[in-house]
């Protein structure tokens, strides 16, 4: 049978967080937090995860929905982080095909565009060589005609062609919550709307945390003790610090990212399309989504300023109007205005500062530019930034760093494999 993972399994979990001293303790139920749940869980470690709100409440569920090597890393040749990336997607594609599917991208070219064909061309070849030619199919070139018979509402002028590829797309909480079955399915004890409080010190250590379920009225308070404690919160790592350390210093800078989302119908585009922006040169994605709904399309993101605190994101009118315009750009037929807007929502990227000034961080461990892994006062491990296509990687990495610690030695626990009649499919 398949173990059940569930609000039942909820209270069977909030008691063995009571009774049980863990390897682990995890704060943070998204997608970051699940992985290392899961990781660490393969490796034989027993393991504690907690959420303050529902699982992928935050970033991991406002994302662009997207599993991809990252074409535009290769500009700045970031082909270390490309080539795990593709590594990663072609992973996920292999044992998740039910949350993770192939997605092709069209990129087309205009006059103006800073890039010629032939380099362009050039860079894709790279793409499909990093990804040592396990994309779903290979890169095309496409000539105007063809690309104006697959979007016959695109904008002509200037218009000299251009090129299809493959990444893919994802059920972002969909792929969060089948990793903490996994997690659970391996013996994890995992609980949502259950609310971080305050550090157990011991000496100059943090041996665990005091929680509050948050569906309890009486004796909701409880203590969670574990070896080492693992921050995977995200935009609200700052928020935690405070908690670890009086003299914390702000180690985010976050960014916010808006999407809009449209009607399939009003969007019919045959699969996901690449914009630039010409004023300021980010690029934004039209998503074709048929599985969600009636049928979507995505569109976004934006990038911007954001409140410290994750909770105050908003979505201002400038960020419609920006995402509204690129679009009036490039398919100026269409004609699409607010009105025709069904949905937007806005995620908060955790943006490290480019400092880790944290006091008492011994061991800071640059991962990549997309993520930074350290141990903070107390012995607490924080990560902040990263990727959801290589999620699995950053988790290995995390439980390197926090496997460091006091009784584990350098070295991580062999995976363990569980000799029982329960189904768990390992992905």
């Amino acid at each position: 049978m398949i173990e059940e993972f569930s609000f039942r399994t909820r209270t069977q979990n909030l008691q063995k967080l009571k009774e049980r001293n863990f390897d682990f303790l995890i704060i943070g139920g998204g997608i970051t937090g699940a992985a290392v749940a899961k990781e660490a869980s393969q490796r034989g470690f027993t393991v504690a995860l907690v959420e303050k709100h529902d699982f992928a409440y935050g970033t991991s569920s406002r994302s662009s929905k997207l599993i991809h090597g990252g074409l535009r890393y290769l500009e700045n040749f970031e082909f270390k982080l490309v080539f795990e990336a593709l590594g990663e997607r072609a992973w996920l594609l292999k044992k998740i095909p039910e949350l993770v599917k192939p997605l092709v991208f069209f990129l087309p070219v205009y006059q103006s565009h800073p890039r010629n064909m032939k380099i362009l061309s050039l860079g894709l070849w790279l793409y499909d060589f990093l990804s040592l030619f396990r994309s779903y199919r290979f890169h095309k070139k496409i000539s105007k005609e063809k690309f104006l018979k697959e979007f016959p509402f695109l904008k002509q002028e200037g218009l000299l062609g251009g090129f299809t590829y493959y990444d893919a797309l994802m059920w972002d909480d969909g792929l969060v919550v089948e990793t903490l079955r996994q997690a659970h399915c391996l013996g994890a004890s995992i609980a949502n709307y259950v609310e971080a409080t305050s550090p157990i010190w011991q000496g100059e250590r943090i041996v665990g945390f005091r929680v509050k379920d948050l569906e309890q009225t009486e004796n909701a308070e409880i203590s969670i003790h574990a070896n080492t404690v693992i921050s995977c919160v995200g935009p609200w790592t700052d928020e935690l610090g405070v908690h670890v350390s009086q003299t914390w210093k702000a180690e985010l800078n976050p960014s916010k990212g808006v999407h809009i989302v449209f009607d399939f119908k009003k969007v019919p585009v045959p699969g996901a399309l690449i914009m630039s922006h010409p004023s300021d040169g980010r690029v934004a994605f039209v998503i074709p989504r048929k599985d969600l709904g009636d049928g979507v399309v995505i569109v976004g993101t934006t990038d911007g300023p954001t409140p410290l605190d994750p909770e105050k994101a908003t979505i201002e009118k400038q960020d419609i109007e920006y995402l509204l315009n690129l679009l009036g750009i490039y398919f100026p037929d269409l004609n699409l205005s607010v009105s025709d807007v069904i949905s937007a929502y806005v995620g908060v990227r955790p943006l490290l500062t480019g400092t880790s000034g944290s006091e008492g961080q011994n061991l800071l461990q640059k991962v990549s530019r997309e993520h930074v892994i350290w141990r903070g006062q107390g012995g607490v491990v924080f990560v902040a930034g990263g990727k959801y296509t290589t999620h699995r990687k950053m988790a290995q990495e995390i439980i390197k760093v926090a496997s460091k610690d006091y009784n584990f030695g350098n070295n991580v626990k062999p995976s363990l494999k569980r000799q029982n009649s329960i189904t768990c499919q390992q992905t």
